[in-house]
């Protein structure tokens, strides 16, 4: 989250899914409390779609799309940049703007170990578009709707260049 770990990038076969016990008793105190955590994000998760949506159609960049055949615990809200080079620009400019946004993950067949297992670039492109354009915005249970508008006010101050 402070920029010093590449969490996403995927350097070796399998994944760590033990959780020691301090984690476990969070998660289950969490878990005691998903109703009020979800209706939280989904305010949140509501708030960006409904003030960024015009800013997106005019500045050719996707949002989640409404989807009424299911449901979701907002556990993320995405933007999908029109380019690697735009998207970058935009976590920047973000920043300098104190919102933390990441990019959300890489291709497994252009990580570390998706390359060294034979995987190549090009061979999964849409997975690839998706790993080089999305940025998350924040969004957690706490975030105050104040926090909230900071974030939408850095975001459609931005204006992507799309000759890039």
């Amino acid at each position: 989250m402070r920029g010093q770990v590449d969490k996403y990038t995927w350097v070796d076969i399998g994944s760590s899914w033990v959780l020691s016990e301090i984690l476990a008793a969070v998660l289950f105190a969490q878990l005691e409390r998903l109703t009020t955590i979800t209706e939280n994000r989904m305010r949140v998760y509501s708030f960006y779609k409904n003030s960024l949506k015009d800013w997106a159609e005019e500045n050719l960049v996707g949002v989640p799309p409404d989807r009424l055949d299911i449901s979701h615990t907002a556990h993320l809200f995405y933007l999908k940049m029109p380019s690697l080079a735009i998207r970058s620009r935009f976590i920047d400019h973000l920043r300098a703007n104190n919102v933390n946004a990441v990019f959300h993950y890489q291709a497994l067949n252009t990580s570390p170990v998706g390359l060294a297992l034979g995987g190549t670039i090009g061979q999964c492109p849409n997975s690839e578009t998706a790993s080089n354009t999305l940025v998350r915005l924040p969004i957690y249970e706490t975030l105050s709707e104040t926090e909230v508008e900071r974030v939408i006010s850095a975001v459609i101050s931005f204006a992507p260049d799309h000759s890039i």
